[in-house]
């Protein structure tokens, strides 16, 4: 018979078990990062690996997935490679990129890399063209694989509030709209996603990705890679760490198959749409919001420990 813990949502009578979080559970937040913050970020993810460490003494395997909109070299860099976050018995590294256009691991290579429709590249040339054509010098381009994101330079203050509705208002035309939580996925050709004051990010609604024979499929960001990172692993059971509703997808896909979804305390979901993610969803809110990946892993070590 299998149990799940009520306070952490993984199972621990199970084979394997995957906890999805993103980034910034373990990067500093700040537009400038002083001396002080490159210290809380070391120390959180000294913490964290420290508590992944001692997973391996238990008969128990568990992924740690950073689901992120930033690209995989980034996280790798910033955070994989910075803290040797491999080779650590019973527990694998992945990240999924760019929202999840791309998966792919230190220790097990590329599990896919999504490849957008020839309509959705050319509706992509026109917005970026149109970008340059009148906001050049104002903006640059993230290195990305395959998300294509947009970002203020420094100096530019007024990115919100002039950049960002000219850009969506063209992008339109092209069947290319903002994410809306309450609306979810429509027929769209392209989703744009708006963080205030740091960038829009646009991503494709239909990929193709190589299995023996091409199959395209329909992209509903952080839900679509969750699913199929937990069909290609064949997960017992899984969890989710969420902060704000660029989230949503991946935990419509947590709550599918049963799992929990972490959220703190100083979470940035608006609160009109709060009370309906707390009816429809199995949450857990978290105290510790500064160090919460590290609570939750803690709580499921934790578990581990009593079920042997």
């Amino acid at each position: 018979m299998h149990e799940c813990d009520i306070m952490t949502g993984l199972v621990v009578y199970k084979k394997s078990d995957a906890l999805f979080t993103g980034t910034h559970d373990i990067v500093a937040q700040a537009e400038k990062l002083d001396y002080n913050k490159w210290i809380e970020e070391g120390n959180r993810t000294w913490c964290m690996k420290k508590i992944l460490e001692s997973i391996k003494k238990y008969r128990r395997n568990l992924d740690l997935i950073f689901l992120t909109g930033n690209s995989y070299d980034w996280a790798r860099g910033r955070i994989i490679e910075n803290f040797a976050l491999y080779d650590i018995p019973n527990v694998g590294i992945t990240v999924i990129s760019e929202n999840g256009l791309v998966a792919q691991s230190r220790d097990n290579g590329v599990y896919w890399i999504g490849d957008p429709s020839d309509e959705y590249n050319s509706s992509l040339d026109a917005i970026i063209e149109y970008a340059h054509r009148n906001f050049n010098g104002l903006f640059w381009l993230q290195g990305n694989m395959r998300r294509t994101s947009l970002k203020p330079v420094s100096s530019y203050t007024d990115f919100d509030i002039e950049f960002v509705p000219q850009i969506v208002g063209f992008a339109e035309a092209y069947g290319i709209i903002p994410f809306d939580i309450e609306r979810g996925f429509g027929d769209e050709n392209g989703v744009i996603y708006h963080h205030h004051g740091s960038s829009i990010d646009i991503d494709p609604r239909k990929i193709t990705i190589a299995h023996g024979e091409d199959a395209e499929i329909d992209f509903r960001g952080k839900e679509t890679a969750v699913k199929m990172l937990s069909e290609i692993q064949n997960y017992d059971s899984v969890a989710c760490i969420a902060r704000a509703a660029s989230d949503y997808p991946m935990m419509e896909a947590i709550s599918k198959m049963g799992g929990n979804i972490y959220i703190p305390r100083n979470h940035k979901f608006p609160t009109k749409n709060f009370w309906e993610i707390k009816r429809r969803f199995n949450i857990q809110i978290v105290r510790d919001s500064e160090n919460i990946l590290s609570s939750v892993l803690g709580y499921y070590r934790d578990k581990l420990g009593e079920a042997e």
